[in-house]
């Protein structure tokens, strides 16, 4: 298991509450979380910080979640950080969609904390030990 203590989590969602719920959730697991309310601050972040780790929401404004995607996995410096996605769609197409994309996990709101926390433990590992 891998020390969660230095690892940084980015919380990309629209919702305010949702962001600040999943921070005070995954701080408490000890690890560092920044947020951003879109794609485009987002991506921003990602270059800036190098998260250990991406809870990414798809029905955002300014930049959805599959442009996020799509940007974050061109560019050089982001296109390994592991994703995990968090939205309402239960969609089979855009698990399909965000699975080209090499996502690590998808997660259906209202989530299971337990097992987002499992998926990024999971991500964060494995990205870790890559």
């Amino acid at each position: 298991m891998i020390n969660n203590a230095h690892l940084r989590i980015l919380v990309v969602d629209d919702e305010p509450d949702l962001r600040e719920s999943l921070t005070l959730r995954f701080e408490n697991l000890g690890f560092d979380v920044v947020t951003a309310g879109d794609g485009r601050e987002a991506c921003d972040i990602a270059r800036a910080g190098y998260p250990d780790c991406i809870i990414l929401d798809l029905d955002m404004p300014v930049l959805d979640g599959f442009g996020t995607l799509k940007r974050l996995r061109a560019d050089a410096m982001t296109a390994d950080i592991p994703v995990i996605i968090l939205t309402a769609s239960s969609d089979t197409c855009d698990k399909l969609i965000t699975r080209n994309y090499g996502v690590q996990g998808y997660a259906i709101k209202p989530y299971d904390h337990q097992r987002l926390a499992e998926q990024v433990y999971q991500a964060c590992e494995e990205s870790v030990t890559a």
